[in-house]
């Protein structure tokens, strides 16, 4: 259970990607390469804790032994098998089309960004989706409502930015879903997880449409293996990638370099 081999995905895929690069293959491909091999070798910290449970180890148990340098390898190669990383089938070409495609390279990020990031990238996107429902909130105490669920930064999104940038952001959930998702009679911290569900389905949809091979790993990231695929995450469309792209550049400028 605990050998050397370290997971086959990492491996083969890895291996096979290698194959196919260039002596001049783009530096900002082999980054995110490495970044994407140490996830799926390392996946503790990234994947979702309910793979991290391991009878008889509990999760915590696995956790604080992952934190022992002697340790930190068979406990990752654990939660990678419990996940599902050791099985993936993922496409080498895809090393040709990070050198090239800005949009496998914001996947990609996405896919590796760390917790934080991921929450933020997810508020911003429900802010974006949510823009018409809250330039019509007219009621003060709604307002500061919304503003406590999706902080200031998000709210100005909503109110300033989205409506002459990401319009096109608001037609990936229907009216009923974002009525649910900005629910006033809601507690604050219900309001935030309704909002940052909304924003995490439509990252799974932009990862969907560009890089449908990279679902499974972002999927590991975000529900248990139990838990059905989001609903509307499939709803996707061309017309939605360049307002989410510039999203992204936008509120995340240290990734604009990456996606180029």
């Amino acid at each position: 259970m605990m050998g050397a081999a370290a997971p086959r995905a990492e491996v083969d895929w890895v291996g096979a990607a290698a194959s196919e690069a260039s002596p001049a293959a783009d530096a900002r491909a082999l980054r995110l390469l490495a970044r994407l091999a140490h996830f799926i070798a390392f996946p503790i910290g990234r994947a979702h804790e309910s793979y991290c449970d391991a009878p008889p180890l509990a999760g915590a148990t696995l956790l604080g032994l992952a934190q022992q340098p002697a340790f930190r390898r068979p406990m990752n190669r654990i939660v990678a098998r419990n996940a599902g990383l050791d099985r993936l089938d993922l496409d080498p070409a895809m090393f040709r089309r990070l050198a090239v495609s800005p949009q496998t390279r914001l996947c990609v990020l996405l896919v590796v960004s760390d917790a934080q990031e991921l929450r933020r990238a997810a508020a911003y996107v429900a802010a974006a989706i949510t823009h018409r429902k809250a330039v019509a909130l007219l009621a003060r105490e709604e307002r500061a409502k919304l503003l406590a669920a999706l902080d200031e930064d998000a709210f100005s999104l909503a109110i300033r930015e989205a409506p002459l940038q990401y319009q096109a952001l608001a037609e990936l959930n229907d009216a009923g879903e974002i009525d649910r998702a900005v629910d006033m009679r809601q507690t604050p911290d219900a309001l935030r997880h309704a909002l940052e569900a909304l924003g995490r389905r439509a990252i799974e949809g932009f990862v969907e449409f560009c890089e449908p091979g990279l679902s499974p790993l972002l999927e590991r990231r975000l529900r248990a293996g139990s838990e059905d695929a989001s609903p509307g995450a499939s709803r996707f469309q061309r017309v939605h990638v360049g307002p989410f792209m510039r999203l992204m550049r936008r509120r995340f400028q240290q990734w604009e370099t990456i996606i180029g």
